[in-house]
């Protein structure tokens, strides 16, 4: 409590200081005058009166001083002085400052929007309660190529029933919805949802309520719960809309809640949720069954359980299911993921990479000042010489020359943080939308702590080290020193010179980043991809289960849907073709399939690949190549069952047969499907995405596909269109000859093939842009403290210079001289630099595509760039040696 008292009291005479300060001043005036007056009375002279009182009493500024030292002020007297003194430099200096203040401004501004980003994205706990706890569960299936699966929806009912170590488990499945009812019909994507799932996540309704647990039974299923964003966009924010009826697919719908405007689960792009039926038949409906692995599920761990226990319990329930149902469940086993790793994906390497090389600009920011500091205190040399010889302390020196330096690093760091809060917005808008978290990327009081502490903490370390440089000498030499010349010691020399160094090490990395960066870039966008991207077209839309209840409905609908936009432009439409899965939009179905006559080879698993319907002018819409055989016409609708394959899947499965003509079906032989013989092989196609090696596919008609499949799994229709100018031209007579035939069908994500082709490598140009800008920022900060080291250089020794002219140097030989210390300071960064280069270039190899990370191009680029970039920055200063006037020089000494 003393303490406590203390550390108050102090607080409270510093804010009131200066009244202290007179209060002391005016007792001590009238103890003088009053013992004036004694002596005055005693019979002294005036001058004798003031002389005793003085030596009875003592001066009274000493004593306001020595009282103020008392109460614990001086510090703070010494810090205002040295706080006024430096903005008195700064403003007397004010090249010198600008150049500071703003090179820390752009390091500075640049590593906290980047690390805005990386906070909201990979450091920021997920916006739910004990978010640690929730783990993503999902199946591993070890036949062929088919790795990490979501659920079938028996299973994840099983592992909510046995699961003793999970306080709640959930699942969901993304879908598409149509609204109708308020204007132009609106599609939007939803997810069926467990009714548990919100309970899951402990999140809760901003209106309403959340799904009670009968209305995961049909009947009791049409309720629907909007999220904020569309809750506002379409219904208006109405405050009254609880317990209305809205139209989704054709069918009525209760609402029942509005979440709050932070809860995006799983993905911002998800606008409604409406109950997941696990009880009972719907129409059109997700299939109930061991077979069909579409569940997303998540899992909270109980209280008094590690996910450790967790994960054991959920292997074992996997491997009792694997021995009740081993037709589905004998190569398949249970694993779990925290939902932030899930969240993040693969973003938070990239984000990680982007960040340490904005960290590097940082670097080289705060070298560029510190040098600059330096050179500052050498210029000052004399000023802090007399200082000394007059009885400042080494200590005091470093205090003042510390003050300066971090008023700079304040000012600069305030106004980075002010860029960073004004270019985050347009860096967030900038991030491709696939990013998970984007919506959370924000300056707030959390990342201005962060931000500003380490701004603070940069700005000490940079600010005490050279003022402990510059302090370090004695008064001697600088007050003998030579008029008008410009004294430094070795050591600030060397200083100056490792900082350099560092400097030109840092940018190496960069810019050996960014090159390794570029080169994976081109090489990813000269890929074969299977289509052709321009003058192509895309757009879908969902066949509700309420007008187009069958498969024949919906074949029907199709076929009429391609005629009428085929005819929507005449002579600028050259093909139309739809499927159901259209590649760089992350869609996919795979399934098993049996080849006629292939040998079954013990231990070897049976071909596993993606199913693809399509219409007779899809391979001509998107441009792909047939590589043998023929391509699907319209007679091949009511035909007999056929097939085209990739070409991977030929040589994987059915090579070296014959391949035109060979037979196969989905599922093992004694599947219900149909054989069908292969008329054609196409090339492979990137369906996963451009960065994505390719996989086996199978195209058959539309119009074969099982009846199942089609009334449940591919009511999302795709359409492809190629035309002979810019196919956005002809978005309105599409949409217009959509409309004739159904005018409550929305087309929606309408895009150009080459804007899908951007989106699936957005994160990739993204790092690749970042890393190439902070790569020029490095460079051109570099170039400047080159620049500065030399011209400090040439400064100091500008009378050498003469003597060597006078003595018959070349300015040849000057220029070599220069040039010579550049080179010197370039190699040493070299040195530095090209190992660190290959250690960032290993830490971006899951980032690379077709090179190696020590890639002997990129290290090329990165020393000619830097050898360029030297050589520009020696220049002037060597002209300025060349141009030496040895008799002016000499007549200064």
């Amino acid at each position: 409590m003393r303490l406590i008292r203390g550390l108050f009291m102090r607080i409270r005479n510093l804010v009131r200081a200066g009244r202290l300060d007179r209060d002391t001043r005016d007792e001590l005036r009238a103890h003088y005058d009053r013992q004036i007056a004694e002596n005055l009375a005693a019979g002294l002279s005036p001058g004798e009166a003031r002389r005793a009182a003085t030596l009875d009493i003592g001066q009274i500024d000493p004593l306001v001083d020595a009282s103020r030292d008392a109460r614990g002020l001086a510090w703070w007297d010494a810090l205002r002085g040295d706080l006024r003194y430096a903005f008195r430099q700064i403003r007397k200096r004010p090249g010198f400052s600008a150049a500071a203040i703003l090179t820390l401004a752009i390091g500075v501004g640049a590593t906290a929007a980047v690390f805005a980003v990386v906070d909201a994205v990979v450091l920021r706990p997920l916006p739910y309660p004990n978010a640690e706890r929730l783990y993503s569960i999902y199946e591993f299936n070890t036949r062929g190529n088919v790795g990490r699966t979501r659920a079938t929806p028996l299973n994840y009912i099983d592992w909510r029933d046995q699961a003793k170590s999970f306080s709640g488990m959930a699942g969901h499945i993304g879908t598409g919805f149509t609204l109708t009812g308020r204007g132009d019909p609106r599609f939007t994507l939803g997810q069926l949802i467990t009714t548990n799932l919100l309970d899951v996540l402990q999140v809760k309704p901003r209106l309403g309520r959340t799904f009670l647990p009968q209305e995961g039974q049909a009947g009791q299923h049409q309720v629907v719960i909007l999220t904020h964003g569309l809750w506002v966009s379409y219904f208006g924010a109405d405050p009254n809309v609880i317990d209305t009826i809205t139209t989704i697919n054709g069918l009525p719908y209760r609402i029942v809640g509005v979440m709050p405007a932070s809860y995006s689960y799983p993905a911002a792009d998800y606008q409604l949720y409406v109950p997941f039926v696990l009880q009972g038949t719907v129409a059109g409906a997700p299939p109930i069954n061991r077979g069909s692995r579409f569940v997303q599920v998540i899992g909270r761990v109980a209280d008094g359980f590690t996910p450790a226990a967790a994960s054991t319990e959920l292997e074992a329930i996997g491997g009792r299911l694997a021995q009740a149902y081993p037709e589905t469940n004998s190569t398949v086993s249970v694993r779990m993921k925290s939902l932030t790793e899930q969240t993040i994906g693969d973003s938070s390497a990239s984000l990680v990479i982007v960040l340490v090389a904005v960290g590097f600009v940082l670097l080289i920011a705060c070298v560029n000042v510190a040098g600059l500091t330096i050179a500052r205190g050498q210029a000052r040399a004399r000023e802090l010489a007399v200082r000394t010889a007059i009885g400042a302390s080494r200590g005091r020196l470093v205090a003042q020359l510390a003050t300066e330096g971090l008023v700079i690093f304040a000012i600069g760091g305030a106004l980075g943080l002010a860029l960073a809060s004004w270019s985050v917005s347009a860096l967030a808008a900038s991030l491709p939308q696939s990013l998970p978290r984007i919506n959370e990327i924000a300056i707030d009081a959390r990342f201005l702590a962060i931000a500003g502490g380490f701004t603070l903490l940069t700005g000490l370390v940079f600010s005490v080290l050279p003022a402990l440089q510059v302090a370090r000498r004695g008064p001697a030499g600088d007050l003998a020193g030579a008029r008008g010349t410009v004294s430094a010691s070795a050591s600030a020399q060397r200083a100056r010179a490792s900082l350099i160094v560092v400097q030109i090490a840092a940018a190496v990395v960069l810019v050996t980043g960014a090159a390794l960066a570029l080169r994976s870039f081109q090489r990813l966008n000269a890929v074969e991809k299977g289509y052709t991207l321009s003058h192509a077209m895309t757009m879908n839309f969902v066949l509700g289960d309420k007008r187009y209840p069958a498969a024949r409905d919906i074949r029907s609908f199709i076929a009429r849907a391609d005629e009428a936009l085929m005819a929507a432009a005449p002579g600028v439409i050259q093909a139309v073709g739809t499927t159901t899965h259209l590649p760089l939009q992350g869609n996919n179905l795979e399934n098993v399939f049996t080849v006629d006559g292939a040998a079954s080879t013990p231990g070897v698993d049976p071909p596993i690949a993606g199913v693809r319907g399509v219409t007779g002018r899809y391979l001509v819409a998107i441009g792909g190549t047939l590589v043998e055989g023929r391509d699907f016409t319209e007679a091949d609708a009511n035909g007999q069952p056929v097939a085209i394959v990739t070409a991977d899947f030929a040589k994987k499965y059915i090579e070296p047969r014959p391949v035109i003509g060979a037979r196969l079906k989905m599922g093992d032989a004694d599947s219900d499907d149909d054989w069908r013989t292969v008329i054609g092989v196409i090339a492979d196609v990137r369906h996963g995405g451009i960065d994505r090696e390719p996989r086996p596919e199978v195209w058959m008609p539309l119009a074969q596909i099982p009846d199942s499949l089609l009334a449940t799994w591919f009511r999302g229709v795709n359409v492809v269109v190629r035309t002979a100018v810019d196919p956005i031209s002809t978005v309105p007579a599409l949409r217009q000859a959509m409309r004739t035939l159904d005018p409550e069908l929305p087309l929606v994500s309408v895009k150009s093939m080459e804007e899908l082709a951007a989106t699936s490598t957005a994160e990739r140009t993204l790092e690749t842009s970042l890393l190439a800008g902070f790569a020029a920022i490095a460079l051109t900060l570099s170039a400047i403290g080159l620049f500065g080291v030399l011209a400090f250089y040439v400064a100091q020794h500008l009378q050498e210079f003469g003597v060597r002219l006078a003595l018959g140097a070349t300015p040849s030989g000057l220029l070599s001289l220069i040039m010579r210390r550049g080179a010197a300071l370039l190699l040493a960064g070299l040195v530095v630099g090209l190992p660190s280069a290959v250690l960032l270039g290993r830490g971006m190899s899951t980032l690379l595509y077709g090179i190696q990370p020590f890639d002997p191009p990129a290290l090329a680029a990165a020393i000619v760039l830097m050898t360029l970039v030297t050589a520009t920055a020696c220049l002037v200063p060597a002209r300025r040696a060349m141009n030496t006037n040895p008799v002016r020089v000499l007549r200064q000494d």
